[in-house]
């Protein structure tokens, strides 16, 4: 007997309205991942939406550090003698790589899931950072085969790594609950994705019209998400080679090129330890508090940098300040969310 659509449809709602809970009764395990707090049918529909979307996220952000941070290394390794870049050049690529990046996982998570898996998403750039320095540090010994520098085979491994990534995007990326079509959930598993999304308050999609792009262009919030956001990034100098720079232009003791590609990674290992930190304390002891983080983030920053920028200060606070600043470059993921 056939059924007809919109009784499926009725149908993967109820289950939906059955199995997705509006506030779960919180266990002591949502401490240690949100989703151990939620029915079995929730939480094997989160574990294949964070296969599949944080997995991606992660990966294409990885690879999109991996490319930046290449820069930098390749550039203190040899590419500024060979391309001559003495000025303002640098700058100019970092610009280049970092005009298209856009983050979006509001339209799957709830605000309790949120911290946890953009932190994550955001430490896999801090973990392509410091692969990148041991990367360079290893591929600078090919230098001379094939007629190419050692910087330059950087760049040819590099595309590699990303080639296979971008090519699964197009596979993996699930679009939103509403137009969902990805072929792992199943069509109950879009109605749960919907509605959790309901229950938290954001309305399904809608065409956009003059009236919503003038309340979007109005609204207060894109402003003051836009100078945090810039403020934030201006306020660290993760996106600059600073102490790699500071290395190789130390002339007493003289650094090599591994070292000068290794010993900075060490600042992305305290940007990976407290990221997560932030995360978990943010989505559990903190009930969803994002400041806390951000302001102890914010005075490491200032200490370091006012530190760094008097100059003037024994040798070994000098590379504390280069190490412990990592613990301001997590905060990314908590100001997105």
């Amino acid at each position: 007997m056939l059924t007809s659509p919109g009784r499926d449809e009725d149908a993967d709602t109820a289950t939906a309205t059955a199995v997705i809970q509006e506030r779960p009764k919180r266990k002591w395990q949502s401490y240690i991942w949100d989703s151990l707090d939620k029915t079995p049918e929730e939480r094997k529909f989160l574990f294949k939406l964070d296969s599949a979307l944080v997995t991606f996220a992660c990966l294409g952000y990885f690879i999109k550090y991996l490319d930046q941070a290449n820069i930098n290394n390749a550039f203190v390794s040899g590419m500024k003698e060979d391309l001559g870049l003495y000025q303002n050049q640098l700058n100019y690529l970092q610009v280049a790589w970092t005009v298209g990046y856009v983050v979006s996982q509001g339209s799957w998570y709830r605000k309790d899931e949120l911290a946890k898996r953009a932190c994550i998403f955001h430490t896999s750039g801090a973990v392509a950072t410091m692969i990148s320095g041991y990367l360079m540090a290893a591929v600078y010994r090919l230098g001379g085969r094939g007629g190419y520098a050692g910087w330059q085979w950087l760049f040819i491994i590099d595309a590699v790594i990303s080639l296979p990534v971008a090519l699964a995007g197009y596979f993996v990326i699930p679009d939103v609950p509403e137009i969902c079509r990805a072929f792992y959930f199943r069509k109950e598993e879009i109605a749960f994705a919907q509605k959790r999304m309901e229950l938290e308050g954001r309305k399904p999609r809608a065409k956009f019209t003059k009236k919503k792009i003038r309340k979007i262009l109005t609204s207060w919030h894109i402003y003051l998400l836009a100078l945090l956001y810039v403020t934030f990034n201006n306020g660290a100098g993760g996106a600059a080679p600073i102490f790699a720079q500071y290395l190789k232009d130390s002339k007493n003791p003289k650094y090599t090129v591994t070292q000068i590609n290794t010993y900075p990674t060490t600042t992305y290992a305290v940007q990976i330890v407290t990221t997560l930190t932030y995360a978990w304390l943010s989505d559990s002891v903190l009930n969803g508090a994002r400041w806390p983080p951000i302001v102890f983030g914010g005075i490491i920053n200032i200490i370091c940098y006012v530190s760094l920028a008097v100059w003037d200060i024994p040798n070994g606070w000098r590379w504390t300040c280069y190490i412990i600043s990592g613990a301001g470059y997590g905060l990314s993921g908590l100001c997105m969310t």
